[in-house]
């Protein structure tokens, strides 16, 4: 198949992903997915698909998701950032979607100023970003005794710290990109801390290094790469789609054609299946890679959970296939 029809395929696949997130959405403005002990998600949801759709060319999608962030402003009142949802205290990941939403919109006032002071508060010395600014709130949000220490939630976070890498703010922030060369794996991947798979971590370290003037960092991209490359097409759509734009930011041809597989394996309805594997280490576990009691049946601590709705995935499917087209 030509490279032609294959981007045809592709973007018609962008579009019914279009469709189906846009007829998610519920009648009170929001998006919501996943659900443990603290609930469903709405903020963090909404900001992140947000980004999908005004990552697009399509009208109704740009128009979805200056709503989104029009909507997400108001929760701004008296706080200093987004949060999972309203039960618990605001965190850097939820903040950090809502912020690069806005600056996909060209709306850097207001909101995304204080959520990007938030951030800057959530800053380490080693220059990475971590989830929570401190313990106190968080522990008495979940009713943990005040003995249980959060080393592993307030550290810095590899899978955050590329996330907020993409903001203007934090861009060129040499301390925080030196984290990031210092945090890859020899074997070239950035391990995550809230999800299952390294993917997600790696490609936006990726993003965040690519087309760099240093060695060290243009080191650290290739070895990423060659690391997607030795990964076979099988997987699951959330950990493909993020493979994608690995390879995507290496501008290799072979991001076209994972494109065309993810675009093969959508769902009738327009989604991907459900794929995204979040999990929540013990707070004071700094590596996930040493607990053994992960269960996909809990929704609390030590608990794997998916995106019921299939938002997570599907906005993380969309978002790729449309920068593989751009590439």
């Amino acid at each position: 198949m030509g490279r032609s029809a294959t981007q045809e395929i592709v973007r018609a696949a962008v579009e019914r992903g279009i469709a189906y997130i846009l007829r998610s959405r519920s009648g009170d403005g929001w998006w919501r997915d996943f659900k443990n002990n603290g609930g469903v998600s709405d903020q963090w949801i909404t900001a992140y698909v947000g980004c999908a759709l005004a990552g697009t060319s399509d009208a109704l999608a740009n128009a979805a998701a200056r709503s989104a962030y029009q909507q997400l402003a108001t929760k701004l009142a008296g706080r200093p950032g987004w949060s999972y949802n309203d039960g618990v205290p605001p965190d850097a990941d939820s903040t950090i979607w809502a912020c690069r939403l806005a600056e996909a919109l060209g709306n850097c006032s207001g909101a995304a100023t204080t959520g990007l002071q938030f951030l800057r508060r959530c800053q380490r010395l080693n220059g990475g970003i971590a989830t929570y600014p401190a313990a106190d709130e968080v522990r008495r949000a979940i009713r943990l005794p005040g003995s249980t220490r959060f080393r592993g939630w307030c550290m810095a976070h590899t899978c955050v710290t590329g996330a907020a890498s993409g903001l203007s703010t934090f861009r060129n922030c040499s301390r925080l990109r030196n984290f990031l060369v210092r945090a890859q794996d020899p074997e070239g991947y950035w391990p995550a801390y809230w999800w299952c798979d390294p993917e997600y971590a790696t490609a936006l370290s990726c993003e965040a290094l690519a087309n760099s003037q240093s060695e060290l960092e243009t080191l650290a991209v290739n070895s990423a790469a060659d690391w997607a490359r030795q990964r076979d097409s099988a997987g699951t759509p959330f950990a493909l789609s993020w493979r994608a734009r690995i390879l995507a930011t290496v501008r290799d041809c072979a991001a076209q054609d994972m494109a065309a597989v993810l675009a093969g394996c959508q769902l009738e309805d327009g989604s991907w299946a459900s794929s995204a594997r979040m999990r929540i280490p013990p707070p004071y576990l700094k590596d996930p890679k040493y607990y053994w009691g992960w269960s996909e049946d809990e929704t609390g601590i030590g608990s794997v959970r998916t995106d019921p709705a299939r938002l997570f995935t599907t906005a993380s499917v969309l978002a790729a296939l449309t920068k593989c087209i751009s590439t």
